[in-house]
């Protein structure tokens, strides 16, 4: 079994990639670029991410991981939409039937901000493609980012109040980190589970914990 990471060269992608290769997993990764480390059990193929059908690295890929995010600007619906989108419509088309991407806390079709609204068209258009398992991470902060995002240095006291006002650990808008989030990932690659499912924070900490 391989499992695809898109994303590898962001924070979470990053951090997921290591954790599935310390666990054992074989693992494949699209990049525009080489990556500034290898291993063994690692396929990093340059490709370009906007053609997912001229890749070379679909043989045998079981599960398709999702970690695609813009890192300013309004680059949110051409990558975390219309670019995500694109590569799970191949993936799918060429038999995966198993599939993860990170997401947001709040994301809807009937959200405020144009970047969540643009998740929830993500998310619900994801959905339609009909896998066999789905699933939609939506956590809240990302903690640990070097450096932060400039909107992560504005959002991030906020939404600590909003946290710890509305649950703490057990609030949709808990922080988390990148490895929290891999574990969570790698945790319910492993059950295999079937069917759509969108989880937040206190899910991803939840299985952090465990695993």
């Amino acid at each position: 079994m391989r499992v695809m990471v898109v994303g590898a060269s962001g924070y979470v992608g990053g951090v997921l990639v290591k954790a599935l290769l310390d666990g054992g997993a074989e693992v494949v990764a699209p990049v525009r670029r080489p990556l500034a480390w290898a291993d063994e059990r690692l396929m990093a193929s340059v490709v370009d991410l906007a053609a997912p059908q001229l890749w070379p690295c679909w043989d045998g890929v079981d599960c398709l991981l999702l970690c695609l995010g813009a890192s300013g600007g309004r680059g949110y619906r051409q990558i975390d939409e219309g670019l995500t989108l694109s590569i799970a419509a191949e993936a799918h088309r060429r038999g995966v039937r198993r599939v993860q991407v990170v997401s947001s806390v709040g994301a809807s079709t009937r959200a405020i901000a144009p970047y969540l609204r643009s998740k929830g068209r993500m998310e619900d258009a994801l959905i339609a493609m009909g896998w066999d398992s789905c699933l939609i991470w939506q956590p809240g902060p990302l903690l640990g980012r070097q450096p932060p995002r400039w909107s992560e240095r504005l959002q991030e006291p906020l939404l600590k109040v909003v946290a710890a006002v509305s649950g703490g650990r057990r609030s949709p808008y808990a922080g988390v980190t990148a490895q929290q989030l891999a574990v969570a990932m790698i945790s319910h690659w492993r059950l295999g589970s079937g069917g759509v499912m969108r989880a937040g924070s206190p899910a991803i900490l939840s299985a952090a914990d465990a695993g």
